[in-house]
């Protein structure tokens, strides 16, 4: 089954790749926060730095997250970095719980700069679908 790409993590996932192609895999995580982080701007998207999401069930805050970003166009966007060797499921459930706190949230993306090539992870809240895709 394929899913879907939203425009906005397209985007998203355009602008790490031109971070990666730029600076390759041997930076710490800082680095690759901070440039994501002015390409998304210099793109002209609103971005929110580390905010507190709480993850609420009847009303009840259960949990706290506070993800990389949250990316705003026309969807919302939650963004978290990596860089590791590989994706673990506890880095997907970290997303997954933040687009759940989140609930105006179109989806998710884990990007991984620490890799042989820059990998993703797709999470579509719609229908808790995870897929993982790399350049």
């Amino acid at each position: 089954m394929t899913l879907s790409t939203s425009p906005l993590t397209s985007l998203v996932i355009s602008l790490a790749t031109n971070v990666w192609n730029d600076m390759g895999c041997h930076y710490p995580r800082p680095v690759y926060l901070k440039s994501l982080l002015q390409a998304m701007r210099a793109s002209r998207l609103l971005v929110h730095e580390h905010p507190l999401l709480i993850l609420r069930i009847n009303d009840k805050p259960i949990s706290e997250h506070s993800p990389d970003f949250i990316v705003q166009d026309k969807d919302t966007l939650i963004v978290n970095l990596l860089v590791v060797s590989t994706i673990t499921q506890a880095d997907v459930n970290c997303v997954r719980a933040c687009v759940n706190a989140h609930r105006r949230a179109a989806g998710g993306v884990l990007i991984n700069f620490g890799d042989q090539r820059l990998t993703w992870m797709n999470i579509v809240q719609s229908q808790h679908n995870y897929y993982r895709s790399s350049v």
